[in-house]
């Protein structure tokens, strides 16, 4: 590659997950605002079912927003565990994974350790 090579490569990589966003929120806006505005035309209501079109289109756009930031960034496979095991995906963020109990295991020396009806904290000394 001649313009940038590897990391023009990797920056196109990271940045596609956006592009589609993008492309995604602009679809959203058309879509929902040109059908308020079609009908409109069609029932003789202007403006009343274009605002619902708007209104929906930023209730969609809200949903994309938030469905990114959940995912903690917008490549849901970048850098991070992208399977379906829980376990696996808390230890590919760096965090220990939780048993089956639910509770923490006392044996990796993070979190609290309900015992007996006593709650104790293990400290990890590495």
């Amino acid at each position: 590659m001649s313009l940038g090579g590897k990391h023009a490569l990797e920056g196109m990589r990271e940045a596609g997950p956006y592009i589609g966003l993008g492309f995604q929120l602009f679809a959203a806006i058309l879509l929902f605002t040109g059908g308020g505005y079609w009908l409109d035309t069609q029932f003789g209501t202007l403006p009343g079912l274009t605002l619902v079109g708007v209104l929906v289109s930023f209730g969609v756009i809200l949903f994309l927003i938030l469905r990114i930031a959940g995912s903690g960034s917008a490549a849901s496979g970048a850098g991070a565990a992208s399977s379906d095991d829980p376990a696996e995906a808390e230890a590919g963020r760096g965090r220990p994974a939780p048993s089956s109990s639910g509770r923490s295991d006392p044996s990796s020396g993070s979190g609290p350790d309900f015992h007996a009806g006593h709650t104790r904290r293990v400290s990890r000394e590495d």
